[in-house]
């Protein structure tokens, strides 16, 4: 949410359509692969997704502290007791990365752990869609999870959108992409 942008809207706006209930938009204070933060201070994009969530009844934001899905996911569950079934709203991109060894000391143990608590539905992202998901999740390594893991139709003119292309066009002077 560095800067919110149509696209994070238009996900909450698919899952909210396919029934998966109200969506928190969470903020984390630590990004995985984005330690070195620019664009909007932390407050700034708090105000923008507390000003967006005040316009829907459906919509709520959390600010958390914790980097991995695996730990988000354990954290909501304590503090949210009451959620009956916990889904992360990603873009692909996201999910390539949730699935990634490297994030992890014990990858499968992390992902177990993580798919008990929560499940997935995954956007399109610039060129990879269904497809890519269906092929991501047929991976041997990957199988077990799969079922916790299901693709969500977005508006396909809202798969291009990045909030890092909006930072960098608005860094250097360029109309917004």
């Amino acid at each position: 949410f560095n800067p919110l942008t149509e696209a994070h809207v238009g996900l909450a706006d698919a899952a909210e359509r396919a029934g998966l209930g109200p969506s928190l938009f969470v903020l984390s204070t630590r990004t995985v692969d984005k330690e070195h933060l620019e664009g909007a201070l932390l407050a700034d994009r708090l105000l923008v997704l507390e000003l967006h969530a005040r316009r829907r009844q459906t919509r709520a934001v959390g600010l958390i502290n914790r980097g991995l899905y695996v730990d988000q996911a354990a954290l909501l569950r304590a503090h949210l007791p009451k959620v009956e079934e916990l889904t992360f709203l990603v873009g692909f991109d996201k999910i390539l990365q949730i699935f990634d060894a490297r994030y992890y000391a014990e990858r499968d143990a992390a992902l177990r752990r993580l798919f008990g608590l929560a499940s997935f539905a995954v956007a399109p992202r610039a060129g990879a869609g269904r497809a890519e998901l269906d092929g991501l999740l047929e991976r041997p390594e990957n199988r077990a999870f799969a079922s916790q893991v299901r693709s969500l139709e977005v508006d396909p003119d809202l798969a291009a959108v990045s909030s890092s292309a909006i930072r960098a066009a608005l860094a250097a002077g360029r109309p917004l992409p």
